[in-house]
């Protein structure tokens, strides 16, 4: 799927927002496809331009993280 946050880059360049499950960098957004909606815990999205969460590197299209049942348990 293509995911686009907009923001400052809508208009010049790439909108593909940093994506993360359960902390790991995902090389695109194609990894949401694969994900079942029973299986997420929850979702936080960071908007372009804000610094996001300790321990995510900050992306200047904004942030999705992604947190599945299983790693919520842990």
């Amino acid at each position: 799927p293509q995911v686009v946050i907009r923001g400052r880059n809508s208009i010049q360049g790439s909108n593909a927002p940093g994506v993360y499950v359960d902390g790991q960098r995902a090389a695109d957004a194609c990894i949401l496809n694969l994900l079942r909606a029973g299986d997420v815990a929850r979702v936080e999205v960071y908007p372009t331009g804000h610094s996001g969460r300790a321990g995510y590197a900050g992306d200047s299209n904004g942030l999705i993280l992604v947190f599945t049942r299983d790693a919520a348990a842990r």
